[in-house]
């Protein structure tokens, strides 16, 4: 019995699937299978009931996870009090970052990040908000990076930078000139939008009920699931798109967008650092918090 074979008991308990234990672990469901196979064995009983549509624990199984909690929970203590007495920022972390933090804000800081600490391996995922805050609720992220609100009482929730969105069409646009647009010359132009769920649409959707006006109202053409693909489009002049600042800084730079803002109506956004209370904070994440900290403010 190791602290990997009680992780994974956890997940597939909590998660009452070996599919999804797998999926949320990036590990087979035959490594899932053989790892309780395994604790089985070494238990001499039967730890978990499985049928085609989910699994459950057995008594025994009931007991085990209420003790793999605690030592689970002692193990971390144990890391944490050796490394803070050691003096030592070195370990794993697993990063979840909504695409525009994720893609153009945390790579650069991370890299400083390493040369720091290099004995710190990371690993960041980016995904949407909502699958942000999915995995840092069921503790497979050690933290997550988001922009936008976040409303939920079960995380730790911190600001880290303000972000504002504005307006970018191509520097052939009829309007690229201008500098500043209202909201009716808004709603007439083709606009490309972030898919729901998306942290940049959640933001735009709220400023603009909070101003009285609907999404709705404009006139999206196409939505696309990446900021990328939404600069690509708006440089084949397919249409306008209201994007972060830190993600079309190069292309402004260099002469590809032009920027516009929106007349009475400046769209902002924080950047929030994600935790989750129950999940035991290394040394080292609470390094990273603190280097975001003083590099993002």
């Amino acid at each position: 019995m190791n602290r990997n074979q009680l992780e994974i008991f956890r997940v597939v308990a909590e998660k009452k699937s070996f599919s999804e234990a797998a999926r949320l672990l990036h590990i087979s469901q035959p490594a899932i299978s053989m790892h309780i196979q395994a604790l089985e064995e070494y238990y001499g009983t039967k730890l978990l009931d499985r049928t085609t549509k989910r699994v459950t624990l057995t008594p025994a199984g009931e007991i085990l996870y209420k003790y793999t909690l605690h030592l689970l929970s002692l193990m971390d203590k144990a890391q944490r009090d050796i490394s803070q007495a050691a003096g030592i920022i070195k370990g794993k972390l697993i990063l979840g970052a909504s695409l525009t933090i994720g893609g153009h804000v945390l790579p650069p800081l991370l890299s400083s990040f390493y040369r720091k600490y290099p004995d710190v391996n990371i690993t960041m995922e980016i995904m949407n908000t909502e699958k942000v805050l999915e995995r840092v609720s069921d503790l497979t992220l050690d933290l997550g990076f988001v922009e936008g609100e976040v409303t939920t009482g079960e995380l730790h929730v911190e600001a880290l930078a303000r972000d504002e969105l504005v307006v970018v069409v191509a520097a052939n646009h009829p309007l690229a000139g201008r500098g500043r647009i209202s909201w009716e010359e808004l709603a007439t132009l083709p606009l490309v939008m972030r898919e729901p769920g998306s942290g940049t649409r959640k933001v735009i959707e709220e400023r603009l009920q909070a101003a009285g006006f609907k999404l709705p109202e404009l006139k999206i053409v196409m939505e696309l699931g990446s900021t990328e693909a939404i600069k690509g489009a708006v440089e084949a002049g397919l249409g306008a798109a209201i994007l972060s600042k830190w993600t079309v800084r190069r292309e402004i730079n260099w002469g590809i967008f032009k920027q516009l803002l929106i007349e009475n109506l400046p769209i902002y956004r924080e950047f929030y650092v994600v935790l989750n209370n129950n999940k035991f904070h290394s040394p080292a994440t609470q390094a990273l918090i603190q280097f975001c900290r003083e590099h993002l403010s």
